[in-house]
């Protein structure tokens, strides 16, 4: 594939498309987080208790630049009304982590985030784009405890934008010609050696917020930063 294609994944939820379960067992994911999986990809939003047949999907998919996926169930709010990823029109969220003070009543953290970083940005309607998302991510997590590594697709623009803190890690891989990108929770340096040696893998610093451009190739840029809370 010529284009530029960026692949990310998380962990948690359950049920299908419009509350449709999808059935599938032969999608990639791990052993220890066989539970359930999610996936967003163009305007496609699937939700599954099972692991997700992609197959129907594959043109789709082939004809996104951008694939992220979520794969276990929510560690809060085991219900539909807390199934990542958590969209809007203009965004959709994965987070792997646990930021327990967002988690407040029968809301899930990540329901908590999502809905935190929608009502702070919408406090700034006139102002730049890419600020205006950083200060709402800021208002939102700055001196914040817990543990997050958070991935929001800005769906207006198709920017992607990347924060975690020291808590939690992410595996960064990509191609030599910078045209694709892949994250993963584990460790996958054997493994894409196997499959393909263009791959380099690489580190993104902690409390940096990062946006993550495709244009001819897949830029990323810190575009802003977050306060650790104490």
């Amino acid at each position: 594939v010529s284009q530029s294609r960026y692949q990310g994944q998380a962990s948690s939820d359950h049920y299908g498309r419009e509350g449709r379960e999808v059935r599938g067992a032969h999608s990639v994911s791990f052993d220890a987080n066989n539970d359930g999986e999610e996936a967003h990809f163009g305007n496609e939003i699937l939700r599954s208790k099972h692991k997700i047949n992609y197959l129907p999907y594959t043109r789709a998919i082939m004809e996104s630049s951008i694939l992220m996926t979520h794969q276990r169930l929510a560690t809060h709010g085991l219900t539909t009304d807390y199934i990542h990823p958590f969209a809007n029109e203009e965004f959709s969220l994965i987070h792997n982590g646990v930021i327990s003070s967002l988690a407040q009543g029968v809301h899930s953290d990540t329901y908590g985030l999502f809905h935190g970083f929608i009502r702070e940005f919408s406090r700034n309607p006139d102002m730049e784009r890419t600020s205006r998302i950083v200060l709402a991510i800021k208002a939102v997590l700055d001196e914040c405890l817990g543990s997050y590594s958070v991935f929001l697709l800005d769906r207006t623009t198709n920017d992607l934008y990347y924060f975690k803190n020291y808590s939690t890690s992410m595996h960064f891989y990509r191609s030599t010609d910078k045209k694709f990108l892949f994250a993963c929770t584990q460790d996958y340096s054997d493994l894409m050696s196997m499959v393909d040696k263009n791959y380099r893998s690489f580190a993104l610093e902690d409390m940096k917020i990062y946006r993550i451009r495709i244009e001819d190739t897949i830029a990323i840029h810190i575009v802003g930063s977050i306060v650790t809370g104490k």
